[in-house]
This record gives structure tokens, sequence and C-alpha cells, in this order.
């Protein structure tokens, strides 16, 4: 079966060199702002909730719940997109590459973090990592019917489950894209766990890409003005509702998600060659960052928390911002300098690279093996 062959019978052009580097920047930078949603806090969600409306509270919303949160519709979109408007590949290559870029990166970095909450566990005597039954444990790696140990990489779980449907959904598209689409909003605004899916918004997403690629991707740019003036509306609904709700109902939130990821998307077209230039050379390592940023996080728990504060403390808006770039530092010194140990790139989407040491180091192992 050839998934995206379809696509092309239908008269779909490649994607372009300018559209390909917009979604190049788009999705890294999403992944980045995804790790504005799990920093380390200091205190509970609802802790924040109940305090004041300070500038401080306001910093935390736009990055973490409006940035952080919108950052995953923007993502999965630019997917379904990708995969119909790429290439034909068989079913099996479809599901064996997107197998070794998505859940195989979520099961290594799961077990890492449980060996590393079994270690500090065993250090400190602190309840962290107790399985109740044996589905706890399959669970904890594979993410069968809940998050992983890892918890953000349930993400990649479900866009995994999401590619495995693609073939169905591609071919519904031209002909039954509207009634699908109800469909798949009526289950995302039901907010309930899926048999298949842990968030039900990911497949509605997902789709939506799907779409675009059918049609065209151009006249999210003709309506610019449109989602900005949409997102900023929004956000202000978002800041301001936080102070009397938690969580904004399902088909608001959905709705701002959608706002904000379309001005985002509008806002690439404003990058310069000079910075897509710089920016790609960082590129391999966003993935990497997002897959250990929980464990960069809980260890500047330990580390830093102590120094730059919790929530309410005055350094605590420096340290919401430096968590994130802390985190994609680390992994790009790790993919520029340890790249060329064996299965390193298992860990990184199957991306290899990293400096001319790294990379001549990992031909004399390979030429060793």
């Amino acid at each position: 079966m050839n998934v995206p062959q379809q696509t092309r019978q239908a008269g779909m052009a490649p994607v372009s060199a300018s559209t390909s580097a917009r979604i190049r920047i788009s999705r890294s930078a999403c992944i980045f702002f995804m790790l504005f949603a799990h920093v380390s806090i200091g205190v509970s969600h609802l802790a924040i909730f109940a305090s004041p409306a300070t500038p401080e509270k306001i910093q935390y919303l736009l990055l973490s719940s409006v940035l952080g949160h919108a950052s995953v519709p923007l993502l999965t979109v630019v997917s379904g997109y990708l995969l119909a408007s790429g290439r034909a590949k068989t079913y099996g290559l479809l599901v064996t590459s997107k197998f070794r870029s998505l859940l195989l990166p979520m099961m290594l970095w799961s077990l890492v973090s449980i060996i590393v909450l079994l270690a500090v566990q065993s250090y400190t005597g602190t309840s962290l990592y107790r399985p109740a039954t044996v589905l706890d444990v399959i669970n904890s790696v594979v993410a069968l019917t809940s998050s992983p140990a890892n918890y953000p990489l349930r993400f990649l779980r479900d866009l995994f489950v999401c590619m495995l449907v693609a073939p169905l959904l591609i071919r519904l598209s031209p002909r039954y894209g509207w009634p699908v689409l109800a469909i798949l909003v009526v289950a995302a605004l039901l907010d309930r766990t899926w048999p298949l899916f842990l968030r039900p918004q990911l497949p509605l997403f997902f789709f939506m890409g799907i779409m675009l690629a059918h049609r065209s991707i151009a006249w999210v740019d003709r309506f610019r003005v449109v989602w900005f003036a949409g997102a900023i509306a929004l956000t202000l609904v978002r800041v301001t509702a936080y102070q009397y709700v938690y969580e904004l109902p399902p088909l608001l939130d959905i709705v701002m998600r959608l706002f904000v990821a379309a001005a985002f998307w509008c806002l690439t077209r404003l990058v310069s060659e000079r910075a897509y230039r710089a920016f790609k050379e960082v590129e391999p390592a966003v993935f990497l960052a997002f897959c250990s940023h929980t464990l960069t996080y809980g260890l500047l728990a330990m580390v830093a928390t102590p120094f730059l504060g919790r929530f309410g403390d005055p350094l605590f808006p420096l340290y919401l911002v430096l968590q994130p770039i802390i985190a994609l530092c680390l992994a790009y010194i790790a993919w520029r300098w340890f790249s060329w140990l064996p299965g390193f790139a298992l860990f990184n989407a199957g991306k290899e690279g990293g400096s001319a040491k790294a990379r001549a180091t990992r031909v004399e192992v390979s030429s060793a093996i």
C-alpha cells in the first residue's frame, strides 16, 4: 500500500523549498516551546491558580499554557501535512520508520527515566516509581493504556498511532474530509481517553494537516490578520479566565490553540535566511532536548531551585526562561560530542551527526564492530 501515492495521483505537488524551510523552523520551534509546559515550578499548579494576578503568573501562563500548549497542534498538523505530501512508502516501511523515529525513543527514554527514578528512590528513600500492577510496568515503557514514565513522551506514542491509521485518513480526506473532521471534533470535545489515543485532540490536528495537503496550505497565510487578531483576543481570554477557572472549556481551548498555532505559522515566513542557517545548526538537538528535558528539569530542581527559587521568588521569572534553554544547550552538547557512541541515534529519532571529531569516531567504532 503506497500511503502518500494517492495524494500525488490527485494532483498534489511536492512541498516547496520555502514551505519545507518553514516546516523545519516551526517543527523545532514548537518542540522547544513545548519544553515550557513542564518546567520545574517548585509549587503545585493549583497553588499558581490560587495566587494573585502578578506579572510572574502571567509570564508562566503565556509560556506554559499558551505557547507551550499551542505548539502541540501546529506540530501535529505539520506531521499530518508532511506525511500526506511526502513520497510514496509501503505501509511496512512507514510503520518501521515511524517506530524508529517516534516509539523507540519514547521507550528508551522511559527506560532511562525509570533507572534514574529507581536510583534517586534508593538514595533518598522517596517513593518515585512503585508500579502496582504488571500493566503499570508495561505502560511505564510502552504507554499501552496510559502515559509512560517519561510522561511528556506520550505525545510520540499518540503521533505514532496517528501514523498507523494515516493510510485510512489519507484515503478518506478527498471525498469525506469534512464528515471525518466533524467526527474528530466531537471526539476531541468529549475530552476522554480513547482506546487508541491518550490525547483525543491529536488525531483531529493530524487530520487537519492531511486535509491541508489535499487542498492548500497557502490559504493559512492569506488569513494571517484573522489568526493574529484571534490569537491575541483568545490569549487575553485565557489570561483573564485563569483568575476564575483552572481550565478553559474544551472547545474554547482547542480554538485558542489553533489560532495561536496558525499565527505562529504565519510568523515563520519572516525568518531571514541568515537566521535560518543559524537555526539549522541546533535543529538536530531539539528532539533530544524534548526527550530528555524532564530529566534535566529534575536535576535542576535539586541543584538550581534552592538558589534561583520557586514560583513567587524574585529570581523565578529568570529561572522559568532559563530551564528550556539549559535543556536545549545540554542536548546540543550531547549531540555534538557523544553522537559517536553506538546506539546514540536510537535515542534521537535516528539523527546522527555532531562535531567532526564525533563523526570520525563513529566511523572508527563502526569499522571496528
